[in-house]
């Protein structure tokens, strides 16, 4: 009995959380865009916590996508940043992706990852690429990718679900940089950039 009024604890912190989290997002306007992008910051660490159920999670995703839309940003003058996902739809993880990654001012391009689309986008985007993984299988896919990654000159960001629960996964793919959080994958993404006063 103990056990069960611990889990319905849990899960009413979690709630709350989630909660608290929707209502100060929706409260967001479209001029805050800092504000926004904090708080898909604080939703993914809250997420990779356990705090937020992954229902939860896609509720909120959901919302940051709507708002990122409406969101006033100023574009960074550079291509395409392509995002790369071995499934042919669009998880909650790369929603969130994208959407954080416009309201940075990078312009998101989601392509399935394959040697074909690797090589023909090779010149037309970012030279630095970010993979999304949602199984652990993919990781060989990702492996067997990295020749293809290196001849198209494209440097590999990764993350996904493989590697918050195992972090072992990481030693599986050394040509791949790893950031611990959304802040941190923008500060990689903008090392390329030309000094923005």
């Amino acid at each position: 009995m103990a056990y069960q009024n611990l889990l319905s604890e849990s899960s009413m912190i979690t709630r709350t959380q989630s909660a608290e989290l929707e209502k100060a997002i929706r409260a967001v306007l479209p001029s805050e865009t800092a504000k926004l992008i904090d708080l898909a910051e604080q939703m993914f660490d809250d997420y990779k916590q356990g705090l937020i159920q992954h229902n939860e999670a896609r509720n909120l995703i959901g919302i940051i996508q709507n708002k990122a839309e409406e969101a006033q940003i100023i574009d960074r003058d550079c291509a395409p940043v392509a995002i790369f996902s071995p499934v042919s739809y669009i998880p909650p993880g790369i929603t969130l992706l994208k959407a954080y990654l416009k309201l940075n001012g990078f312009r998101p391009l989601v392509l399935e990852l394959d040697g074909h689309n690797i090589r023909q986008m090779a010149g037309q985007i970012y030279p630095k690429a970010v993979v999304s993984l949602t199984l652990f299988h993919h990781i060989d896919k990702l492996a067997k990718l990295q020749s293809c990654f290196k001849d198209a000159g494209l440097d590999v960001i990764a993350g996904g679900v493989p590697f918050i629960y195992q972090h072992q996964n990481k030693d599986r793919l050394s040509f791949c940089y790893f950031p611990e959080s959304l802040r941190e994958l923008i500060c990689k993404l903008s090392e390329d950039l030309p000094n923005e006063d």
